[in-house]
């Protein structure tokens, strides 16, 4: 069973996953770019394992 807690961490993931997708197409990215998915990256699982330890 995946949980709420992982299933918003999935359904956040969706558009990293597609801005990777999209890199391997052959679009060409820019350092604000990768800037902003390792940002949304971070944050995201920041959350979740602050919301795991706060649920313990």
């Amino acid at each position: 069973m995946i949980g709420a807690l992982n299933g918003i961490l999935f359904m956040n993931l969706v558009p990293v996953t597609a801005f990777v997708i999209t890199i391997l197409r052959g679009y060409q990215i820019t350092s604000y770019e990768v800037i902003g998915c390792l940002l949304t990256i971070s944050a995201l699982v920041a959350n979740n394992l602050y919301n795991r330890y706060r649920l313990k």
